[in-house]
């Protein structure tokens, strides 16, 4: 509660301080409003993000989370997270198609989850690989950025936790990027974890099984 109380007061602060602004004193512009709406709404819309993402990890834990699985080609979903992402990013799939039934809003938000992280945390090498033993999928993002502290990888999974890399490189992270992640791969009965690269920097490996129970 402490963690969620702190991350809502800001937005929740910017809120109440435009609104006070726009109804103190006299009228003002066009413009005045407009601005103070739009400062308003994005701090809304902050909000509203926090809280979907808590909601959605508060369900997994409690076994309320409910998927809508459905056939899904990766490759092609992987491609249009790219083309979402706004970074470079390398992807050569050695197969046309890789279909698996999933929930594909959630796949899609966890390997955007990824590349934000890779993009703002890593360095300016961003690639993705996706991969298939048996039942299971692994879609891997690396970068070859400062690389994680082995005391941090199991912590980065942890709800508001933001590692020591983060400080200088990405002021508004929530530190929930990576717990959502995890939380997606478990609910698809996989899994994320965390390793070094041999040539420096990081890889996230998204695992998910394509026989887990609906």
């Amino acid at each position: 509660m402490a963690d969620v109380s702190h991350e809502l007061r800001t937005p929740l602060t910017v809120i109440q301080g435009e609104s006070d602004v726009a109804l103190r004193g006299a009228d003002k512009t066009v413009e005045e409003y407009k601005d103070a709406l739009t400062k308003t709404r994005l701090a809304a819309n902050h909000t509203a993000n926090l809280i979907s993402d808590l909601l959605f990890i508060a369900r997994k834990e409690s076994g309320s989370l409910e998927l809508v699985r459905k056939p899904v080609d990766l490759i092609r979903l992987i491609h249009e997270v790219i083309a979402l992402c706004g970074a470079e990013v390398g992807f050569e799939p050695q197969r046309d198609k890789v279909i698996v039934i999933a929930d594909g809003q959630r796949i899609r938000q966890a390997v955007l989850a990824l590349l934000e992280n890779a993009k703002y945390h890593g360095g300016d090498m961003i690639a993705v690989t996706l991969q298939t033993h048996g039942d299971i999928v692994e879609i891997a993002v690396s970068d070859d950025g400062p690389g994680v502290d082995n005391a941090e990888k199991e912590l980065a999974f942890e709800r508001f936790f933001r590692g020591s890399n983060a400080s200088g490189r990405y002021i508004e992270g929530l530190g929930l990027g990576l717990p959502i992640v995890r939380s997606i791969a478990e609910a698809h009965g996989g899994s994320a974890r965390i390793f070094d690269r041999p040539t420096g920097g990081t890889t996230v490996v998204l695992t998910i099984s394509t026989d887990a129970d609906p």
